[in-house]
Formats: C-alpha cells, structure tokens, sequence
C-alpha cells in the first residue's frame, strides 16, 4: 500500500510539473515577458515630385489631396530637382539639386528618416575641379549609383553604395558632352549617349573602364533608356525647332537601329519612360503649333500603340512600380493616376498652380 501510495504521490507531482510547465509556456510567459513584435516594413509606394524648391512624396491610395495640406508630405528643402533615384533595400533616395549658384550637386537622404547628406559636390574631397554634379541613376542590382559631373569635358562616375567607392568610368577615355545615360539590365556597364549638331552617338563602358562606340548617326540624341537586349532613345533630325524627334531602337545584338515611331513637326516626341522590365513605353507627344501635350502607351519593339490622353494638357508620365499604371501631371488640375489600358483615371493631387516635374513612383 506505501508503494502505491508513492507511485501515486510520485505521478501527481509530475503531473503538476507539466502542467505548470505547459501553462507557464502557453500563457504566463506571455502574459508576464510578450514578445515584442517586429516593425512591419513599410512597403507603401509613393510618387515623388518637385515643385517650388521642394521635394514632395505622394500617396497614390490617398485621393484628392489639397494642395493646403502639401506642407504635410513636403520631405525636403532642395532647389530645383531633376532627377531622383531610390536604392529601397539601402533605405535611400539620391536626387540632384540645382544652387542658387546655379550649379548641381547630388544629395543622400535616408527613407527612415529623412536625414540628408550633400553627397557629390564641388566641396567633396578628390572633386574640387568638378561642376555641375547630376542626372543621379541607381542600378538595375541596387548597389550601384552613377552621375554626370564636369570638368572641363563630361565625366560618368559610379559610387558602390556598399564600398563607398568611387570611379570615374570615362575619364581620360572619352573627351565630349554626356547627353543622357542608362544601366544596363545586368548592372555591368552603362550606355550613355554624345551629340554634336549634326550627329549624335551612343557608347558603352563597363566597369572596368572599357569604352566602345556603338552607333553614330545624324541628328541629336536626346534621352536613352536600357531594356533587356536594346537600348531606346528619342532623337531629333536637325538641330532646329521645326526638327521632327522620334523614338528608335538600338539592337544591341547587330547595333543596327529601328525607328518605333513616325511623328512629324510640329506633333514631335518629347519625353518617355520605361517600365522596370522595359516591356512597355509612355511617351509624350508635343503638338508645337497648338501648344498641346498628350500621353501614349506602346511596347518597346513599337506596337501596340495606345492613345491614353487626348486633353492635350497630359505631361510628365511615369510608371508604377508594377508597370500596371501611370501617375502624369494634367496642366492646370493636379496629379492623376490610371492603369495603361486607360480605366480608372482618378485625381490624386488637385493642384491649379504648375509643379516642376514628376520624378518617380517608387
């Protein structure tokens, strides 16, 4: 009977260890010591945009916004922006500022906190010879930044974000104007475009500075952008006004180019951007005679045309980051957002004054 009663005795005091045990575990431990939750990532997708020396972010699933309240998402004091560029998985944004010395520089500003930094400027050590620092491109893998800065002739550095290195890429190879520049898909080398009047050439150097010329061609080059295997670039037949600008393509596999569109003066091609796998364009059209701008969708071998505007006061389109909408400036009105195949058109800005420009959606 002991034995038993010590078996017993024996069984209800493990019982009650794990009990206590799976209650301590389940239930008191979290109610005592809870685990504290991890921030969630804000994975929220904005448009940025300049306007009055300022820098301003957006939220597109916010609609109608006034422009009373704009001092709300105003994030910098800059100057006048050009261009913007974001490395998310950095927790950055880079964008070039013109000076009231009337002269660029390039600044660094964190996603989390929207610090600064004057990044690239004729007061950075090793630089002091440069002016004119802009056009900031980040690379297709995010780890690499590339600008324009001149000295004397244009220079095209990269700065690896992770190193905090920098290069100059053209250096003594290359003597002339930098128009315009493009990643490649592979963040191995850059393309990057010179004009004089009369002819206009793209180039391409990697990153151990090799140089090669590509094409060259009569007219100006005005903008290029990288996609997969071609490059797309708008250029202008003479150097004059009345001069008829289109958009081509470069084959990077035979460097044979192909015009994609066929506008003539005065309805001329003014601006375009690229989704982020190249697979489709929105072009900006001028009318020059009546003053006009409107918006066009068209993959990037040049069909599939699609008219997305016909108000003539559309501008400034830029891509969500999914490729599936556009966010563009309607002169006198605000900001509006649509998808390319023209449903949902919806005002996200009422805006009556003009903004400098849309500079992402990102």
């Amino acid at each position: 009977m002991k034995a038993t009663s010590i078996i017993l005795i024996i069984l209800y005091f493990v019982a009650f260890i794990l009990g206590g045990y799976f209650f301590y575990t389940r239930y008191y431990k979290k109610i005592i010591s809870p685990e504290v939750s991890k921030p969630v990532e804000n994975k929220t997708e904005y448009i940025y945009y300049s306007s009055d020396n300022n820098l301003y972010q957006l939220n597109p699933g916010i609609l109608k916004q006034s422009p009373k309240d704009i001092t709300n998402i105003r994030l910098q004091s800059t100057g006048q922006v050009s261009n913007m560029v974001v490395a998310k998985e950095e927790g950055l944004f880079f964008y070039d500022s013109l000076t009231p010395e009337n002269t660029w520089e390039i600044w660094k500003v964190s996603l989390k906190d929207n610090s600064s930094e004057k990044l690239f400027s004729s007061q950075t050590p090793g630089l002091e010879n440069f002016q004119n620092f802009r056009n900031p491109q980040i690379s297709k893998d995010n780890q690499k930044l590339a600008f324009i800065a001149t000295h004397n002739t244009d220079n095209l550095f990269y700065y690896d974000l992770k190193n905090t290195s920098l290069i100059n890429l053209t250096g003594q190879l290359f003597q002339g104007n930098i128009g315009s520049f493009s990643w490649s898909p592979d963040s191995k080398k850059l393309f990057f475009s010179s004009s004089t009047e009369d002819l206009g050439a793209i180039y391409q150097v990697d990153t151990n500075k090799k140089l090669e010329k590509l094409w060259e061609g009569q007219g100006k080059i005005n903008k290029i952008i990288a996609v997969k295997d071609k490059i797309i670039f708008s250029q202008q037949e003479k150097n004059s006004d009345d001069a008829n600008i289109n958009l081509n393509i470069l084959a990077l596999s035979d460097n044979k180019k192909q015009a994609i569109t066929d506008l003539s003066f005065p309805k001329q091609a003014a601006n375009f951007e690229t989704t982020i796998n190249g697979d489709y364009i929105v072009l900006e059209t001028k009318d020059k005679s009546q003053a006009k701008s409107d918006l066009y969708l068209l993959k990037n071998d040049g069909t599939n045309l699609l008219q997305l505007t016909d108000d003539g006061l559309s501008s400034q389109a830029v891509f969500s980051p999914d490729g599936s909408k556009i966010a563009f400036w309607v002169q006198g009105d605000g900001i509006y957002i649509m998808n390319i195949n023209k449903s949902q058109r919806q005002k996200i800005l009422n805006n009556q004054e003009s903004i400098y420009k849309i500079l992402i959606w990102s």
